[in-house]
């Protein structure tokens, strides 16, 4: 898990971190929420790699999200785990996690090849 910051705030004033992040869904029919509360820590590893013919750095590509997993920490946060095809690594560590798909209005009801 990435740095975890102490709360220098009385637990009354605490508002603490929020994450919200819209995704296009695999199937292209619409969109997927994901929404982290009271964030404790988050990371990417998400490294540059340097070509072999000219040493130069080329900006890392996500690539497809291959898989994911929640589990609960010994702390009880959850952890939510999420592996790209490029090998990057996306961890969030919230008090709670919510799931929701919205489907496109326009393509509600079609179906795309795939």
């Amino acid at each position: 898990m990435g740095r975890k910051f102490p709360n220098l705030r009385e637990p009354s004033e605490a508002q603490g971190v929020g994450i919200r992040i819209g995704l296009l869904a695999a199937s292209h029919d619409g969109h997927i929420d994901f929404t982290y509360q009271n964030v404790f820590g988050y990371a990417l590893n998400f490294s540059p790699e340097i070509r072999v013919w000219d040493s130069q750095l080329v900006a890392p590509n996500h690539d497809d999200w291959l898989a994911d997993e929640i589990s609960l920490t010994s702390d009880g946060h959850v952890l939510h785990e999420i592996h790209f095809r490029s090998g990057c690594i996306w961890r969030v560590e919230a008090e709670r996690v919510s799931y929701s798909f919205r489907p496109d209005s326009e393509t509600e009801g079609l179906i795309v090849p795939g």
